[in-house]
């Protein structure tokens, strides 16, 4: 009887704590409210996450190498994809220390190692769009704990 009742309470407490931590505040600021366009699904899209290498940068995306991504561009592993780059996408880059600084498209270059997630619309399976909600600009493999290679 005892195993019983400790064995309630334990489900109790975890079906009132787990909820409460899966909701937490939403992307953004901490106000759950996104900064220009939340990054989600558009219709005909879903989410994309992208390791690459920058092949160009243009004046408003930057094309890029796709080493590896999650189900939404494995299809393009190996491939260029142009990522466009919004007024509301969020530039950084993750210094050899692992402090992040926000930066400006100019910062990038042909050769760099990027990641980006955000949106990508498959409504045309033959040309998807990517656009990205977040760059973020790695120093070179070895130089930072904890960054992708």
């Amino acid at each position: 009887m005892k195993k019983l009742l400790i064995l309630a309470v334990i489900a109790l407490v975890a079906l009132t704590i787990v909820p409460v931590a899966l909701a937490g505040n939403g992307p953004g600021d901490g106000t759950g409210a996104c900064p220009g366009a939340c990054p989600g699904p558009q219709a005909g899209g879903a989410q994309y996450s992208v390791n690459g290498t920058v092949a160009a940068v243009g004046a408003s995306s930057l094309s890029v190498v796709v080493k590896s991504g999650n189900r939404a561009v494995r299809a393009s592993v190996g491939k260029t994809v142009v990522l466009n780059v919004t007024a509301t996408t969020l530039l950084y880059e993750r210094l050899a220390d692992g402090a992040l600084v926000t930066v400006t498209l100019a910062d990038f270059a042909a050769g760099d190692r990027v990641t980006s997630v955000g949106t990508v619309n498959v409504a045309d399976a033959a040309n998807p769009v990517f656009t990205a909600y977040r760059v973020t600009l790695l120093p070179p493999v070895g130089t930072c704990p904890g960054c992708p290679n």
